[in-house]
Protein backbone atom coordinates (compact mmCIF):
# COMPACT_ATOMS: atom_id res chain seq x y z
CA UNK A 1 0.00 0.00 0.00
CA UNK A 2 1.23 3.32 -0.76
CA UNK A 3 1.47 6.26 1.28
CA UNK A 4 -1.45 7.56 3.00
CA UNK A 5 -2.24 11.22 3.16
CA UNK A 6 -5.26 13.19 4.28
CA UNK A 7 -6.51 16.80 4.02
CA UNK A 8 -8.51 18.99 5.96
CA UNK A 9 -10.45 22.30 5.09
CA UNK A 10 -13.37 23.47 7.05
CA UNK A 11 -13.52 27.01 5.84
CA UNK A 12 -14.77 27.93 2.72
CA UNK A 13 -13.54 24.35 0.91
CA UNK A 14 -12.44 24.82 -2.73
CA UNK A 15 -14.31 21.92 -4.77
CA UNK A 16 -11.49 21.62 -7.47
CA UNK A 17 -8.22 22.33 -4.98
CA UNK A 18 -9.91 19.10 -3.51
CA UNK A 19 -10.30 16.88 -6.60
CA UNK A 20 -6.43 17.68 -7.30
CA UNK A 21 -5.27 16.22 -4.05
CA UNK A 22 -3.62 13.05 -3.94
CA UNK A 23 -4.94 12.76 -0.49
CA UNK A 24 -6.37 9.42 0.72
CA UNK A 25 -8.85 11.15 3.41
CA UNK A 26 -10.69 14.64 3.38
CA UNK A 27 -12.22 16.34 6.07
CA UNK A 28 -14.72 18.95 5.03
CA UNK A 29 -17.24 21.45 6.15
CA UNK A 30 -20.20 19.76 4.97
CA UNK A 31 -21.51 23.32 3.95
CA UNK A 32 -19.40 26.69 1.95
CA UNK A 33 -20.50 29.17 4.71
CA UNK A 34 -22.26 26.98 7.22
CA UNK A 35 -25.70 27.28 6.39
CA UNK A 36 -28.39 25.01 4.85
CA UNK A 37 -28.25 26.80 1.24
CA UNK A 38 -24.44 26.49 0.80
CA UNK A 39 -24.42 22.59 1.44
CA UNK A 40 -22.80 20.66 -0.99
CA UNK A 41 -24.91 18.62 -3.19
CA UNK A 42 -24.70 15.17 -4.63
CA UNK A 43 -22.76 16.12 -8.03
CA UNK A 44 -20.15 18.11 -5.96
CA UNK A 45 -19.44 15.49 -3.07
CA UNK A 46 -19.22 12.75 -5.59
CA UNK A 47 -16.25 14.66 -7.22
CA UNK A 48 -14.56 15.46 -3.91
CA UNK A 49 -14.18 11.99 -3.48
CA UNK A 50 -12.48 10.75 -6.35
CA UNK A 51 -8.77 11.58 -6.77
CA UNK A 52 -6.95 13.35 -9.18
CA UNK A 53 -5.82 9.78 -10.30
CA UNK A 54 -9.31 8.74 -11.07
CA UNK A 55 -9.23 6.34 -7.55
CA UNK A 56 -11.34 6.82 -4.31
CA UNK A 57 -10.84 9.23 -1.53
CA UNK A 58 -12.60 8.80 1.79
CA UNK A 59 -14.82 12.25 2.21
CA UNK A 60 -15.67 13.05 5.86
CA UNK A 61 -17.90 16.23 7.11
CA UNK A 62 -17.12 17.03 10.12
CA UNK A 63 -19.85 18.98 12.12
CA UNK A 64 -18.39 20.20 15.89
CA UNK A 65 -21.60 20.55 17.83
CA UNK A 66 -19.04 22.12 20.78
CA UNK A 67 -18.62 25.07 18.65
CA UNK A 68 -22.49 25.27 17.02
CA UNK A 69 -23.03 28.64 16.14
CA UNK A 70 -26.94 30.31 15.54
CA UNK A 71 -26.05 30.68 11.73
CA UNK A 72 -25.16 27.01 11.47
CA UNK A 73 -27.78 24.87 9.49
CA UNK A 74 -28.01 22.31 12.48
CA UNK A 75 -28.84 25.03 14.86
CA UNK A 76 -32.34 25.14 15.85
CA UNK A 77 -32.83 21.42 15.14
CA UNK A 78 -30.52 20.67 17.68
CA UNK A 79 -31.48 23.09 20.36
CA UNK A 80 -35.24 21.79 19.56
CA UNK A 81 -33.90 18.29 19.68
CA UNK A 82 -32.12 19.04 23.13
CA UNK A 83 -34.35 21.67 24.84
CA UNK A 84 -37.18 20.98 23.27
CA UNK A 85 -37.94 24.11 22.04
Amino acid sequence: MGTQKWGYWLQEPDIERIKQSDATLFVIDPTRDGTAESAFNIDEVMAMKRRADGSQRILLAYISIGEAEDYRWYWRPVLQRFFLL
